[in-house]
C-alpha cells in the first residue's frame, strides 16, 4: 500500500519509526566516526529548504507532505480590500387578500379600435331657454331622432303636492296657428308645469302665504277665436263666510289659446318668447286670488307683473306712465307694481294677492289699513311719476 494511501494513524506510526531509525544512524556516526555497515550508502545533503536522504535497504518511500489544512474561520473571512456584500433584508410581509371569486376575475381587455364619432342628433330646446328653430333646422329631414323631453321642474317642498295637473287634449281640427304652436312648443305640458312653478315662486315666495288650490286639471285648449288667450276660471263657494272665517271654495280653470293670434306670430321675431309670455300671464290668472269689486286693472297688472318678473315681458312694451292712471292695467300697472316692490315695499304684490284671497270684497281703505297703514295708490303713483322726472 502506498504511503499516501495509508490511514492517518498508520502514517504517523511509520513516520515515528523512520525518525527513530535516522536518530540511531546519526548517533552511531557521531560516536564511532566510522562508516556504517556495508550496503547502500546514505548520502545526506543539507539545504536550506530541502533534505535528500538515501535510505538503507529497507524499501521505504520518502514521506509525502500532507496538504496544508486551513481554518474554516480563515476561509470564511474576506480580504480587507474586498467590497462589503450587500445587506439582504427580509422583504416586507404582504397583506393577505381575500380569495377572488371566479366572477371577479376579469381578463385583461384587449386593445379595441377607437370608437366611431357619434352622429349628432337634433335636441329639443330646454324649457327655460329662449330658442327657436333656425332655417337649417327647419330644412332637416323629419326622420331625425328627437330625444325624450327633459323632466319638468320639481315643486318646492314648502308648497307640498298642491300643483294642479295639466292636460293638452289633441285639437279636433288643424290650422296654421296650431301648426305654429306645435312647431315651437315641443312639450306643452312641461311648459305649463314649469311656468306654474315660477308663478308660485313670485306670488307665494315663502310659507307665510297660502297658494290658491285648483282642484281640477288645467286644460290647454286651442280655439278659433278673436283676441289672444284667456283663463276660463270658475269658483264655487260652500258654507257661510263671516269676516275672516274659513269657507269651502272649489276652483277650476282652463287655458284657452286663440289659434288666430298664434297664426299671426309667423312674422314675430321670436314666437316662442311671446308664447311663453302669454302662458305666464294666463296661468297667473289661474293661480291668483281675486275678491269682489277688485279693479280689473289691478288683476291684469298683477298678471303682467308676474310675466315681467318671469323674464318674458313683451318686446313691444314701453314704460310710459305719463297721462295714465295706476290701474290702467297690463304693462302700465305692471311697471308701476315693479317699481313699488323694488323701492317702497318689497313683496307688496304677494301681500295684496294674499289679502284678496282672505277677504270677500275689495276695499282700498281696508287693503292699505291691513298692509300699509297711511298709504294709498294715489300716494305711491305720485312718487312713481316723480321718480321718472
Amino acid at each position: 500500500m502506498a504511503f499516501s494511501n495509508l490511514k492517518y494513524s498508520e502514517r504517523k506510526t511509520e513516520q515515528q519509526a523512520l525518525v527513530s531509525l535516522l536518530d540511531e544512524y546519526f548517533e552511531s556516526r557521531r560516536n564511532s566516526g566510522a562508516r556504517g555497515p556495508t550496503g547502500p550508502s546514505i548520502a545526506v545533503t543539507d539545504t536550506p529548504n530541502d533534505r535528500n536522504i538515501d535510505l538503507p535497504a529497507k524499501n521505504l518511500k520518502p514521506p509525502v507532505p500532507l496538504p496544508k489544512r486551513t481554518s474554516k474561520i480563515a476561509s470564511l473571512s474576506r480580504p480587507v480590500s474586498a467590497p462589503a456584500p450587500a445587506i439582504i433584508r427580509p422583504s416586507e410581509p404582504k397583506a393577505s387578500l381575500p380569495p377572488r371569486r371566479l366572477s371577479q376575475i376579469v381578463p385583461s381587455p384587449s386593445p379595441s379600435p377607437a370608437p366611431a364619432t357619434p352622429v349628432p342628433t337634433r335636441r329639443p330646446p330646454p324649457i327655460n331657454r329662449l330658442t327657436r328653430p333656425t332655417v337649417q333646422e327647419e330644412e332637416e329631414e323629419e326622420e331625425e331622432t328627437v330625444q325624450a323631453p327633459p323632466p319638468p321642474l320639481e315643486m318646492p317642498p314648502m308648497w307640498g303636492n298642491i300643483l294642479s295637473k295639466f292636460e293638452y287634449p289633441p285639437p279636433d281640427h288643424s290650422s296654421p296657428g296650431i301648426d305654429l304652436f306645435n312647431k315651437y312648443v315641443l312639450y306643452p305640458i312641461n311648459e305649463l308645469h314649469s311656468a306654474a312653478i315660477s308663478i308660485f315662486g313670485i306670488l307665494y315666495p315663502d310659507a307665510d302665504f297660502t297658494p290658491k288650490l285648483v282642484q281640477s286639471p288645467v286644460k290647454l285648449i286651442m280655439r278659433d277665436m278673436d283676441g289672444v288667450a284667456h283663463a276660463a276660471n270658475s269658483t264655487a263657494f260652500s258654507g257661510q263666510f263671516i269676516g275672516q272665517a274659513s269657507r269651502n271654495v272649489t276652483h277650476k280653470s282652463d287655458f284657452v289659446f286663440s289659434t288666430q293670434y298664434l297664426a299671426g306670430l309667423k312674422n314675430h321675431p321670436d314666437p316662442l318668447f311671446e308664447i311663453r309670455g302669454i302662458i305666464y300671464h294666463e296661468l297667473t290668472h289661474t293661480f291668483q286670488y281675486s275678491a269682489e269689486n277688485t279693479p280689473g286693472g289691478l288683476i291684469e297688472g298683477i298678471a303682467d307683473f308676474v310675466r315681467l318678473r318671469g323674464g318674458f315681458g313683451a318686446t313691444h312694451w314701453k314704460e310710459q306712465p305719463d297721462g295714465k292712471k295706476w290701474d290702467q292695467g297690463y304693462e302700465t300697472t305692471a311697471y308701476f307694481l315693479d317699481w313699488v316692490d323694488k323701492n317702497v315695499y318689497e313683496g307688496l304684490v304677494s301681500y295684496i294677492n294674499q289679502w284678496l284671497g282672505n277677504n270677500k270684497k275689495y276695499s282700498e281703505e281696508a287693503l292699505f289699513e291691513a298692509i300699509m297703514p297711511g298709504w294709498s295708490w294715489a300716494i305711491m303713483w305720485d312718487q312713481y311719476l316723480a321718480s321718472r322726472q
